[in-house]
């Protein structure tokens, strides 16, 4: 990022200021990123966290309806616990998000994240819409 920044201000220079500087772009290479390993879990892995969780206490309950949420709908933390009920209660399948940065998208809930979606709301007892 220092040689992002680094041509950038080159690139100022010469089309703000009128100075002659060097040739950024063609002087200056940019090395290249490596793409990013991603590790998925294995089925097993998904299995065994899911057995380790008590779904017997409303806790437990609760936190395998968040697991239920970020595994089976890609959404971050943050976009799940400003999740509200309304929608579930009405039905829908799908929510609209606010993410990074503010921005909007749509997310679809699978069966499985549903009915457990489903079922801590049923159990759940406080007036609060989220």
């Amino acid at each position: 990022s220092v040689l992002i920044h680094f041509r950038q201000f080159l690139n100022y220079c010469e089309t703000v200021l009128h100075q002659r500087c060097v040739d950024a772009s063609k002087e200056i290479p940019l090395p290249h990123r490596p793409k990013p390993h991603v590790v998925y879990l294995e089925s097993s892995e998904i299995e065994q966290c899911e057995l380790a969780i008590p779904v017997h206490t409303f806790s437990g309950l609760r936190l395998r309806t968040l697991w239920a949420a970020l595994l089976w709908t890609g959404m971050r933390i943050g976009e799940t616990l400003s999740l509200d009920r309304r929608p579930f209660d009405e039905g829908a399948r799908e929510v609209e998000v606010i993410g990074k940065s503010g921005k909007r998208r749509l997310v679809h809930f699978s069966e499985p994240s549903l009915v457990w979606i489903r079922r801590f709301l049923s159990k759940r007892r406080t007036p609060h819409r989220a």
